[in-house]
């Protein structure tokens, strides 16, 4: 018996079901893209500003630079944390299996950085360009991982490449060590962030 005038075949009704499944992962990573831009672009903001801010000061006002550099992360931390809870709230963080991925990342933060401390209470004696250096590397080190988990690449090339500048700077200039990281460390970051916002929106 044969099919029914203007029915569909189950090769015809498969490949509209491929071709419409397509089309909904590729929607769906544009929002995921597109949800990672608009989480990630604040933060990069966020601390570079920080970073440009801090490191100025420990170049210019050594005595002074440590106090401001912690005023300054706390500041960071505060509006990182009105950051997330606000991007928590919005259509690109509306499923748990979202929310739950973006309180992974403030718990990874939150470990990341109190290993920091932990080693440097350890260790105990750090100069403060080694302390600078080491905290730097370590946080650009999250930023390659978070990248590689989600398929971010800005954010893994944003953390070699601080990374690789971090490295020149505390070999080939420490005595501006400071310096060079709130310009090359903090406008690197401040720049990617300003970029993803701008492309990405």
């Amino acid at each position: 018996m044969s099919d029914a005038p203007g029915a569909l075949s189950p090769v015809t009704v498969s490949a509209a079901d491929a071709q419409r499944s397509l089309a909904a992962i590729e929607e769906t990573m544009t929002r995921i893209r597109r949800g990672i831009a608009a989480a990630g672009a604040p933060y990069l903001i966020i601390w570079g500003a920080v970073w440009i801010a801090g490191f100025a000061a420990a170049q210019f006002l050594p005595a002074w630079g440590g106090w401001i550099f912690s005023a300054l992360d706390c500041v960071g931390v505060a509006l990182s944390i009105g950051v997330g809870f606000a991007y928590s709230r919005k259509a690109a963080v509306r499923s748990p299996g979202e929310r739950k991925i973006f309180w992974r990342i403030m718990i990874f933060w939150i470990a990341i950085f109190a290993y920091v401390f932990l080693w440097m209470a350890l260790v105990r004696h750090w100069e403060a360009l080694t302390a600078a250096a080491f905290i730097s590397t370590v946080a650009m080190f999250a930023y390659v991982v978070m990248g590689l988990w989600f398929d971010a690449l800005y954010l893994t090339l944003t953390g070699f490449a601080v990374t690789a500048l971090t490295l020149v700077g505390y070999y080939l200039l420490p005595g501006w060590f400071m310096l060079w990281m709130a310009i090359f460390g903090g406008g690197t970051l401040l720049g990617t962030g300003l970029y993803i916002r701008s492309a990405w929106r």
